[in-house]
């Protein structure tokens, strides 16, 4: 069970809470919905999964300061499992809700990309679950996937031929952007945001 405290909490306070299995009284799974400008797809939406975090009084805190001290402590690698468990038995209980969906982007950091039973373990979910593969979009950032080209390739190849998909974010801010293309077959590429930031003006 994980808390976060608002306010004057040290990495300690943090660490204490990130090291425990995240069934997480204050931590939680919200949905950021990603609308298609196609106006045929518009009744099949993409959800990016991401982290809430509530203090002890209930009040949403920055989700950023838990990532940061998961990251900082190696925990990472067990929050992103809990959080892929957590949508597959989501996705599961929620079939019906399915049709309508075109899938939930799921974001893994680097740790979990450098860990060589992450895929075992994906696969193990998947089969558990019988979630439409098709439904799952793992995202990952360039700098990520750079950094971790071999284990990203492998990831990608095993869970593309089980029907999972996958997106680049931060496309356009490294320094091999289009190499990372070539070698990575991803089908979503997410332009970094310091290229639209002011595009309506």
């Amino acid at each position: 069970m994980v808390r976060i405290e608002s306010g004057g909490s040290t990495s300690g306070d943090y660490q204490d809470r990130i090291r425990k299995t995240p069934s997480q009284e204050g931590v939680h799974l919200r949905c950021h919905r990603v609308a298609p400008l196609v106006a045929e797809q518009r009744n099949r939406a993409h959800f990016e999964v991401l982290l809430g975090i509530r203090d002890d009084a209930g009040e949403p805190v920055p989700a950023a300061q838990f990532v940061r001290a998961a990251e900082h402590f190696g925990h990472m690698p067990a929050v992103d499992r809990w959080v892929i468990r957590s949508m597959l038995n989501w996705m599961r209980e929620h079939r019906r809700w399915l049709r309508r969906v075109g899938g939930f982007a799921i974001n893994l950091s680097g740790a979990s990309l450098s860990d060589p039973h992450l895929v075992e373990y994906v696969l193990e979910l998947l089969g558990q679950s019988r979630v439409p593969p098709g439904k799952i979009v793992f995202e990952v950032t360039e700098a990520v996937a750079v950094d971790n080209m071999n284990q990203t390739q492998n990831f990608l190849r095993t869970l593309s031929e089980m029907g999972c998909r996958f997106a680049l974010d931060g496309f356009g801010s490294g320094q091999s952007s289009y190499s990372s293309l070539e070698r990575l077959p991803v089908d979503y590429v997410k332009i970094d945001g310091i290229f639209v930031r002011d595009i309506e003006r």
